[in-house]
This record gives C-alpha cells, structure tokens and sequence, in this order.
C-alpha cells in the first residue's frame, strides 16, 4: 500500500483494492425479471476513495450516494450500492462488463474490479428471450 506522508502527520494511502462483494466471480449469473444489487467496497484511503460505477467503460450513477466507515491508519472505507434491473430489463446488461472503480483523489491512486454480466432466461419465457438476447448481442 503506497503511503506517503504529510507535514502535519497526516497520512495519505491507498485504496490498495475494491471489490465488487455481490459477483459470482470473474462472470455472474443474473435471471432475468430478478433485480440484482452489487455493493462495492474500497479498502482503506485517505483521503476517502471516490467509487464510481462502470458499465462497459460508460459511467452510471449508483444507488445512492457513498458512505463510509473508519479505516486503517485514520482512513476511511467507501461503500456504493448499484441495483440492475429495477428499471430497465437485464436482458440489456446481456455480456456487459459491470465495473466499480475506487480512485483517491489525492494521490491519484486507482483500482478497479469488474464482472461479465450474463443473462440467463426465466422458464417461461426462454424462448422468447434467447431469441431477443441473439438479436441484440448480434447489434440488431
């Protein structure tokens, strides 16, 4: 973790990492017609992480605003909650790439974690939405 020290002995540091807690791995499942919340959590930094929500490389606003526990080393740990499918259908997040990045903004320390998003079709209607999942993977 880089740490670089002020005058007044004030510390500043990382976030070393954030993590997506609410993933499946390097690829998570979502059916669709189920919402799926992800929270994000930085590691520790001072001053506090800036977290912004990425889907494939575009920004998105997250649930609510950021909020923050204490840390190491007189740090703060920032949290952000991003909800998919409350107001659009998750077939259009279908081999998206959801991403949280973590940034302070003093140090100019950046990092980044990141999901494949893949849809997976309710029973009763699987038909109709492989069909429309072809469609709009293939860019009609």
């Amino acid at each position: 973790m880089k740490q670089e020290k002020k005058k007044n002995n004030v510390f500043l540091v990382g976030p070393s990492f954030v993590q997506i807690q609410d993933k499946d791995g390097n690829e998570t499942s979502l059916v669709d017609g189920v919402p799926r919340r992800f929270l994000c959590r930085s590691s520790t930094s001072n001053p506090r992480a800036i977290l912004m929500w990425k889907l494939d490389n575009e920004t998105i606003f997250p649930d609510i605003d950021s909020i923050e526990d204490s840390g190491d080393y007189g740090g703060k740990i920032s949290q952000s909650t991003k909800t998919l499918g409350v107001n659009k259908s998750l077939r259009t997040y279908h081999k998206k790439i959801l991403s949280c990045q973590a940034r302070n903004s003093r140090t100019g320390e950046t990092t980044i974690d990141s999901t494949l998003l893949n849809v997976i079709c309710s029973y009763f209607d699987r038909l109709f939405c492989k069909v429309l999942l072809f469609l709009i993977h293939s860019g009609f």
